[in-house]
């Protein structure tokens, strides 16, 4: 299964000063090289099986993550699993109407899911309070009119 998207796009755990990203293959190479200097983890694992306790971060971004597992679902799943008691978990996916979404399943190399709203806060309540779902267009210059990107904000039940 695909794993989280280089370092801001995993989990992060903001305490100390210590953050943990996870990657696939050439990215965690990648993204050892360019944050060599920085207080960066990288670890290569599986998104849906993530080789962390349960509880060790408070907060887990998910950036354009959802749209390349095979399952979403179990992928918030280990998001919560990770996350301390009342952690949060940010992230952002295409539309499912935008240039990367339904459309870019056919012809997209890495895409394997389309995410309305609808299901996105449906698979995300089964685990969190959905504090929000809001919606950000792309670049003006790109002539797309319709929002590009929904981006959530979360907090762990329990």
């Amino acid at each position: 299964a695909m794993a989280l998207q280089l370092v801001i796009r995993g989990v992060v755990d903001a305490i100390g000063g210590a953050h943990h990203g996870v990657g696939a293959g050439d990215q965690v190479g990648q993204a050892r090289q360019r944050f060599f200097l920085a207080a960066v983890v990288v670890h290569q694992a599986d998104a849906e099986a993530l080789p962390f306790r349960r509880g060790s971060f408070p907060v887990v971004i998910l950036s354009e993550v959802l749209e390349h597992v095979p399952d979403p679902a179990q992928c918030i799943a280990e998001a919560a699993r990770v996350l301390m008691p009342h952690g949060w978990l940010l992230g952002d996916v295409p539309t499912f109407f935008g240039k990367w979404g339904y459309r870019s399943l056919r012809g997209h190399k890495w895409h394997k899911n389309a995410l309305t709203e609808t299901r996105l806060r449906s698979m995300l309540g089964r685990q969190f309070n959905v504090e929000t779902v809001s919606y950000r267009r792309g670049d003006w210059r790109s002539g797309y009119v319709l929002p590009q990107w929904m981006s959530f904000k979360c907090r762990k039940i329990q």
